[in-house]
């Protein structure tokens, strides 16, 4: 079973970019994980995808506020993470929520 943590990097200022943490994480007790970790992360209005950075990870924006992301390359044991760097712009001002989901093959 694997989580995702996203944290930001503090309050983003509209024409500026900030960034977020991305961490996924396997469960203590749960099995390694045996193939690609996925990452589909919906921006709210106002953030715009700049880059993304961190070991094997591979992102690109797949959507008006969609960014998909890929590690082919890991195997998560039990209790272990990996994680990269999200780069935005904030190009208006709002509130909403930034949504992440995680996946993997098999996966319960």
């Amino acid at each position: 079973d694997l989580t995702i943590t996203k944290t930001p990097s503090g309050p983003f200022t509209v024409g500026q970019e900030g960034t977020y943490r991305i961490t996924v994480t396997n469960d203590a007790n749960a099995a390694p994980t045996t193939g690609p970790i996925t990452i589909v992360d919906t921006l709210p209005p106002g953030l715009t995808f700049v880059s993304a950075t961190g070991d094997n990870w591979n992102c690109n924006q797949t959507g008006l506020q969609e960014i998909t992301c890929n590690n082919t390359n890991v195997t998560l044991a039990p209790g272990a993470s990996t994680s990269f760097t999200l780069t935005v712009r904030a190009t208006s001002a709002g509130t909403g929520n930034n949504q992440a989901d995680v996946s993997t093959p098999g996966e319960t």
